[in-house]
């Protein structure tokens, strides 16, 4: 719904722009509703095994998967394994989409296959390094990890940072990323979030039919999502300058827009002229 060549800018509030979506959906055949988790639909913790999707945001998700012309994937850094644990969802993009799990079919990127080893001896480089560094926590997520150092005290940062840099950084087959308070190694693959949203589009919206994407998330990664969607609206939860449309405070404010979907969303799709004006 906005010309994102321009970058990334101060996004306004949601309830500013809420107009948008009813006019998006009034004009198309459904609704795809991809959902970011670990501050989108769960607020963020200190250890990630502790993160639970806010009740309200699973009610109102439950709700539109219910709906013939909604479809609802989730697009997560966690593994498959792990996302399918914590939220029921028509479809999921774990590992940034490296995994993906559609149809009740599983799909593994081969890239990601090949590294695996490579992967495996990077993380073990850095936990060795950082063992004895306090709130330094290191994941394995199958096909990529990621060292958390949020509960981390500031000054060993520098060298959290860099035990992950010299372990995967100068590795041809591996890539590190950042996002909020951790550090993420993966395979050198030209892929990420906005990829996996365009190929859960290709596999959820009905050939022929025209559907307004939306995509919700919080972090860093959730930019390349944002990217994408020219003619759809991204949400961005929380501060910081962003390529997303609008913007909500929190996961709470998430799962409000969510339940307001849920309530309100489905009713507007394709709207017949003869009902009268858009309500708003």
């Amino acid at each position: 719904m906005s010309d994102r060549a321009t970058g990334a800018n101060e996004a306004p509030p949601l309830a500013d722009r809420l107009h948008d979506v009813v006019d998006g959906l009034a004009e198309r055949d459904g609704l795809l509703l991809a959902l970011d988790f670990d501050g989108t639909l769960a607020p963020i913790t200190d250890r990630p095994d502790e993160a639970a999707i806010a009740p309200a945001a699973a009610e109102a998700i439950d709700r539109l998967t219910d709906v013939d012309e909604v479809r609802v994937p989730v697009v997560s850094g966690r593994q498959l394994a792990d996302l399918r644990e914590r939220v029921d969802a028509d479809a999921y993009a774990g590992n940034h989409g490296l995994e993906l799990r559609v149809g009740g079919e599983t799909h593994v990127a081969p890239e990601a296959e090949t590294a695996r080893d490579a992967l495996a001896e990077a993380v073990d480089a850095v936990e060795e390094r950082v063992a004895d560094v306090d709130g330094a926590v290191v994941e394995r997520k199958g096909v990529t990890a990621t060292v958390h150092y949020r509960t981390a005290d500031a000054g060993d940062v520098p060298r959290v940072e860099e035990a992950v840099r010299e372990a995967a950084g100068d590795r041809d087959d591996l890539r590190v990323t950042e996002g909020k308070a951790i550090l993420e190694i993966r395979p050198d693959v030209d892929w990420d979030k906005g990829a996996a949203v365009e190929r859960l589009t290709d596999d959820l919206v009905p050939d022929g039919e025209d559907w307004l994407r939306v995509y919700v998330g919080d972090d860093r990664t959730d930019e390349d999502a944002f990217a994408t969607l020219s003619d759809g609206l991204g949400v961005k939860v929380g501060g910081g300058t962003t390529r997303a449309d609008v913007r909500v405070d929190d996961p709470e404010a998430a799962a409000a827009f969510l339940t307001w979907l849920a309530d309100h969303g489905a009713t507007f799709l394709r709207r017949d002229p003869d009902d009268g004006p858009v309500p708003r």
